[in-house]
């Protein structure tokens, strides 16, 4: 599911010597810019774990977690409440790392119980460290249900300001999307509306509510909402999708033309591609005996766990019963046919050490009829990683510059 860089990079090895734990690691360090992590704690957590072991990741974290969530419930018996509001939004980074890997069906309700302590730990944090209503927790109405978000009020903001509008991917959270975006994003003077649709965070986690392939409908609920909100400029409305999101928002922007402008980090025009880098005659198993190729990936499943995560992560938020149904079903998440729909200005990222969809930003821009610009994230930048994970602030420098030229337009 991924290509193995010829490359050393940066973050090879830090700490672990499995990859996924490596890049997960420095997923969750990588907030430390958004004070949601601090180094000595991650890398004391790092050192206890076993690596390859989902069961020690889980644990390790999850200790570390509960720490930090009761150090901060006495730093608030105490009055000190910028104090509780930070140690708990380490909290939450940590308890979203201790339940990242549980994803089988046996561990959901694991899951769903540690989820909640992240979520209520941040609503809490948010509180102390935002007072007068600067980021509200938002419910939005969609099909009879509500899509969560947070909306995030411009800094200094006078009359109207500019809107982005941001989500994440496959399993990020709009916790994450908040630390990497939200926060450069009212710096900067944009209100910030990060939202979590069908197949992401609480609506997969708590809801139960798979991706959809049409991702401008619950966009549509998400803009319709937006629009009313205060302060608000409807004509200078932005979103932005990152990991899969960099699929998701293009696709959205193919059809609402509330949007003026798109970013897509890093850029998807084939979701699928990734999972049909297998030889062709195993491939051919999808279609001709799908028991055999359910059993070559259950196998892998046993041994990886990029396997297992790839597929078993796939597997639920997608609603699919097994990998050959699953590779089935996500053949229809493809811009090949709309990109030349969309019309607004669109930035795509393509990070240098792209491991997950490499090759497909480039393919994206080139299918791009609009006003478009590809970005380049290189190793001399540090940010050459799938979503620039670890080096959040030359990421957040070089994209909102797009936008801010975008919105002085």
């Amino acid at each position: 599911m991924s290509e193995k860089s010829p490359h050393q990079e940066w973050y090879d090895n830090v700490l672990f010597k499995d990859e996924h734990f490596a890049f997960q690691f420095v997923r969750r360090l990588g907030h430390a810019t958004a004070q949601a992590a601090d180094i000595g704690e991650c890398i004391s957590v790092a050192k206890k774990i076993i690596d390859g072991d989902i069961a020690s990741w889980h644990n390790e974290w999850l200790l570390l977690a509960n720490r930090m969530h009761t150090l901060a419930q006495d730093f608030q018996e105490n009055g000190h409440l910028i104090s509780a509001g930070e140690t708990l939004m380490r909290a939450v980074n940590y308890y979203l790392a201790a339940e990242f890997y549980l994803i089988e069906k046996k561990d959901r309700k694991k899951r769903l119980a540690i989820w909640h302590q992240a979520n209520d730990s941040f609503i809490k944090a948010l509180r102390f460290l935002y007072p007068n209503d600067a980021i509200t927790p938002i419910k939005i109405p969609y099909n009879n249900i509500t899509i969560p978000g947070y909306f995030c009020k411009a800094e200094n903001a006078k009359q109207l300001a500019p809107l982005l509008i941001v989500h994440s991917g496959f399993d990020g959270t709009a916790m994450d999307t908040f630390w990497t975006t939200g926060l450069p994003a009212i710096k900067r003077g944009y209100h910030c509306l990060i939202f979590e649709g069908p197949g992401q965070g609480e609506m997969i986690i708590r809801q139960n509510i798979p991706f959809r392939f049409d991702w401008e409908v619950p966009v549509k609920a998400v803009i319709d909402f937006a629009e009313q909100l205060p302060g608000v400029n409807k004509e200078k409305i932005a979103l932005m999708g990152i990991s899969f999101g960099g699929y998701l928002a293009p696709r959205a922007a193919a059809f609402e033309k509330r949007i003026k402008a798109c970013i897509a980090n890093d850029g998807v025009i084939d979701f699928a591609a990734p999972f049909y880098r297998f030889p062709q005659e195993i491939t051919d198993l999808i279609e001709n005996n799908p028991n055999k190729f359910n059993a070559i990936i259950i196998e892998a499943m046993q041994t990886s766990i990029r396997a297992k995560f790839g597929f078993e992560n796939a597997m639920w938020r997608f609603a699919q019963e097994t990998p050959a149904n699953l590779m089935k079903h996500i053949t229809g998440h493809s811009l090949k046919e709309v990109a030349r729909k969309i019309t607004c200005p669109t930035l795509v990222i393509d990070s240098e050490a792209e491991n997950f969809f490499s090759g497909q930003p480039k393919l994206l821009f080139n299918a791009l009829e609009c006003p478009k610009t590809l970005l380049h994230f290189s190793r001399e930048d540090t940010a050459q990683a799938h979503c620039q994970v670890g080096a959040n602030m030359i990421a957040s420098a070089k994209i909102f510059n797009w936008l801010d030229n975008w919105n002085a337009s």
